[in-house]
């Protein structure tokens, strides 16, 4: 469903262009009730809006008279910021895009309000009615949420929300994302979407039956455990640090891939065989993801792929690498912390792979890390590490 208002009046009034510029006297195919921009906003807050106003902008900044709008507005650009008694949308609004921002005492969608974007940020407690169809919806800190059941969403986001369940019949069709909302605890059921991402809610523990979605991402959900019984099937599932998962239940349906970095799982069931399997959206084959004491360092400084090898070094772990690959000395130093190795190992045909190795003189242990291939001296990597772009500027009096 579209709600372009401009296509629409050239069915009804004849091809006309948006207007640019606010229009002190109506062309012959303008609607009676078109209003420029200054001329919509004085009736509106003179309390005398014509029937079904129709104008291409409306804009209402810090405007304390600003309470309601008339109903049968038709806009393509509406955005309301700062405006403290602006309370609803108004009935059998048509618009293409809305923005309300700062307004607390708004909290209220009436179900036969259209509109194509709707970006609702640091508003009070609010509200879709029963019944509502919208298009794209994008919300951000609004201290309460609510939404009835039967309400249509084309996508709808809700990133870091406080909001703790979501059960309401609700439908969006292409994209859900509440990533971040770190109160969630449950969704309803029978949800579908293409893209369901719930990535980082942490207090997530199960997913809803009878879930359908082209890609789910939970990645970063650490409470998140498998039911007992439900049935979920999806193309692509991220499950990215999901350290409670570690098994594939039968009734877990994925087609495609499946990521499996800093999981539980230790291998794939016979039905998941076919999929890819993806470590923080990189392919891997089954030896990387669950045997990697399988992989030798040689395998390691061999592979072309920078990400594969980036990948293999996280399974194996620097030590144990160090260990086997031997590696040539290109500096050594000594600062306040105690002895500093700057450590290079040749990779065929790529830049050399540099580590610098320093022990923590609270806990007596070796770390290394990752420089740039470049880096020559202890000091001009230990200064990279900390952030700083000249290693002159770098002097650390004690080391903790």
């Amino acid at each position: 469903m579209s709600f372009n208002i401009w296509k629409q009046a050239a069915k009804v009034f004849g091809p006309a262009d948006p207007p640019t510029q606010p229009h002190t006297q109506r062309s012959g195919n303008m609607p009676p009730n078109y209003l420029s921009e200054e001329e919509a906003k004085k009736g509106i807050l003179d309390g005398q809006p014509p029937a079904g106003l129709w104008t291409y902008k409306l804009r209402f900044d810090r405007e304390p008279r600003l309470v309601s709008l008339p109903p049968r507005l038709q806009v393509s650009s509406l955005t309301v910021q700062s405006c403290p008694e602006f309370k609803s949308l108004p009935e059998d609004l048509w618009a293409t895009s809305v923005t309300i921002t700062d307004c607390p005492g708004f909290g209220s969608v009436p179900p036969t309000a259209s509109a194509d974007h709707l970006n609702v940020e640091g508003c009070g407690e609010l509200r879709f009615a029963e019944g509502c169809a919208l298009g794209d919806v994008r919300i951000n800190h609004c201290r309460q949420i609510e939404i009835e059941d039967f309400v249509r969403f084309s996508s709808l986001e809700m990133r870091e929300s406080a909001l703790e369940r979501l059960t309401s019949r609700v439908v969006v069709n292409y994209e859900l994302d509440l990533a971040g909302s770190r109160s969630l605890t449950q969704l309803p059921e029978g949800l579908k979407a293409q893209h369901v991402i719930l990535r980082n809610c942490s207090s997530l523990k199960q997913l809803p039956d009878r879930l359908e979605a082209v890609e789910l991402d939970v990645s970063g959900c650490t409470r998140l455990r498998w039911q007992d019984d439900a049935l979920v099937e999806v193309r692509r599932l991220n499950l990215a640090d999901c350290p409670q998962i570690n098994t594939l239940p039968c009734w877990l349906i994925s087609t495609e891939s499946i990521d499996v970095a800093n999981t539980g799982l230790t291998g794939l069931p016979e039905g998941f065989r076919q999929c890819q399997l993806f470590w923080r959206g990189i392919p891997i084959d089954e030896r990387i993801a669950f045997h990697p004491e399988q992989i030798q360092a040689g395998e390691i400084l061999a592979e072309r792929n920078t990400e594969v090898r980036r990948i293999m070094l996280e399974r194996v772990g620097w030590e144990r690498f160090i260990r086997e690959a031997k590696p040539k000395i290109r500096h050594q130093d000594t600062d306040p912390g105690g002895g500093r190795n700057l450590l290079y190992f040749p990779v065929r045909n790529d830049e050399d792979l540099v580590v610098l190795s320093v022990r923590c003189p609270s806990t007596g242990r070796n770390y290394f890390l990752r420089v740039p291939p470049d880096t020559q001296t202890c000091h001009q990597a230990a200064a990279w590490i900390a952030g700083f772009k000249d290693p002159a500027h770098y002097y650390p009096v004690q080391e903790t």
